[in-house]
């Protein structure tokens, strides 16, 4: 039986965590091209809208006044999402703003922004805003930058982005799932599952097989012949604090890569609101 996800999408004031607030909350529970459900609520922020915001989403100040508080919607989402694991194009961003007030800390996510650059020709752009993602894949749904339609463009994304999954070797998927154990990356789950299928698919109930499918393999070909390496005659040591400070949680790498990612949402932002 296909898992029940949840495609989450929200509408903010900004894209500081810290700082910005939620406008509009949007989700659609579906298991596979079936929609079981959909879930949409503005949220009163509490403060005015920026102009930028009004202009980028067509929500305006009027819409929110008589909204429910923060608190009150995500309780409702809460119920309305269970432990299904939570769908979403840069799905941290709007896990982020969720989990900052204690809401869907222990759902599994799926990034279809992971998944893209998983499934995807490499020598594409792997940095895809939804609406490009999806004029790609030739998604017809529009991407408004309001939270339902969102959350319904992500949903048909991820149902092409798995055809294209489908038609990847078992070896190739095997890989990747190795590559990103022990990470937050949001391919990891669905391509589990693909293995999961190619594993019995190809190896009947009780026969005997080194694949395991909860971790995959690594790809059976011998090295490639060359010249061996050698070490340099005065090899310098490596300063292992500033390394592992660089690669822990909240590091240098980190914040790199999300005030890139802030960056490029931004930049998003920006170039909707001059073609608005």
């Amino acid at each position: 039986m296909p898992e029940t996800l949840i495609s989450l999408d929200i509408e903010t004031t900004g894209l500081d965590r810290d700082n910005d607030v939620i406008i509009e909350i949007g989700a659609v529970k579906f298991s596979n091209e079936i929609v079981e459900d959909k879930f949409r609520s503005y949220v009163n922020p509490g403060r005015r809208i920026p102009a930028f915001v009004v202009q980028l989403t067509g929500i305006t100040n009027d819409d929110v006044t008589e909204a429910p508080p923060l608190l009150e919607v995500l309780q409702q989402l809460e119920a309305f999402v269970g432990t299904a694991p939570v769908l979403g194009h840069n799905v941290g961003f709007d896990l982020g703003f969720v989990r900052k007030y204690g809401a869907l800390q222990k759902n599994e996510h799926i990034d279809t922004m992971d998944l893209a650059a998983a499934v995807l020709s490499p020598a594409r752009d792997r940095r895809y805003s939804l609406g490009a993602l999806a004029t790609e894949l030739g998604v017809e749904l529009p991407a408004t930058h309001r939270a339902l339609d969102d959350a319904r463009v992500t949903h048909a994304v991820y149902l092409a982005l798995m055809k294209l999954a489908e038609q990847l070797p078992m070896e190739t998927i095997a890989e990747l799932i190795n590559l990103g154990k022990g990470t937050t990356w949001g391919a990891i789950r669905p391509l589990q599952e693909l293995l999961q299928v190619h594993y019995a698919d190809k190896y009947p109930e009780g026969e005997k097989t080194d694949v395991a499918p909860d971790i995959g393999r690594l790809f059976d070909d011998p090295a490639p012949e060359g010249h061996a390496l050698h070490p340099k005659d005065d090899p310098q040591p490596l300063d292992m604090a500033a390394l592992q400070a660089l690669f822990v949680s909240g590091g240098a790498l980190a914040r790199n890569l999300s005030q890139y990612e802030h960056r490029m949402e931004q930049e998003e932002m920006m170039k909707a609101v001059a073609t608005a």
